[in-house]
C-alpha cells in the first residue's frame, strides 16, 4: 500500500534516496530505521478513502511495509494527515542535520581520510550502490 507525503525541500527528498530504496515510483520504507518507524507511526487509517490534495513538485509516495506490528495497515484505507506530514518533514530535517554534522566533524578530524568520511556518511544507513538499504542483517552486525 502506498501513501502520499509532501516533503518541502528538494535536498531532503533526495536524502530519502540514501535511506530507502526507490522502486516503481515509491520509497519502500522499513521499520528497522528511526525514520521508517516514525513514518509508520504517522500513518492514519480510515474506513473510507480520504481525498488529499497532491502537489506533484513536493509529493513523494511511500510504500508501507507488511508487518505484524501494525495489522490494520492493509485492511483499511491508509493516509498521512497534513499535520503529520509536517512532523515527518521536521524529523527528516533533524535526521539529515545530525548525519551532516557527523560527516562534517569526521572530515575535520586530524589524520582521518576524507574518503573514509565520504564512505562513512554514505554508508551510515547501510546504503548499497543502487541507493537502497542493504538489509537489516548488516545493521545488526555493527
Amino acid at each position: 500500500m502506498n501513501v502520499v507525503c509532501h516533503i518541502q525541500d528538494q535536498m531532503h527528498r533526495e536524502y530519502l534516496n540514501s535511506i530507502f530504496a526507490f522502486e516503481d515510483g515509491a520509497f519502500s520504507i522499513f521499520r528497522d530505521t528511526d525514520l521508517g518507524r516514525f513514518i509508520c507511526s504517522m500513518v492514519r487509517h480510515s474506513d473510507f478513502p480520504i481525498e488529499q490534495k497532491v502537489n506533484p513538485d513536493k509529493a513523494i509516495y511511500i510504500r508501507l511495509p507488511r508487518t505484524s506490528a501494525i495489522p490494520s495497515l492493509f485492511t483499511r484505507f491508509s493516509y498521512i494527515h497534513p499535520d503529520d506530514q509536517r512532523k515527518i518533514n521536521d524529523f527528516l530535517i533533524a535526521t539529515f542535520n545530525k548525519d551532516f554534522i557527523q560527516y562534517y566533524f569526521c572530515r575535520k578530524e586530524p589524520g582521518h581520510e576524507t574518503e573514509g568520511c565520504d564512505h562513512e556518511f554514505h554508508s551510515h544507513e547501510k546504503i548499497d550502490q543502487q541507493g537502497g538499504r542493504s538489509g537489516a542483517t548488516e545493521k545488526k552486525s555493527i
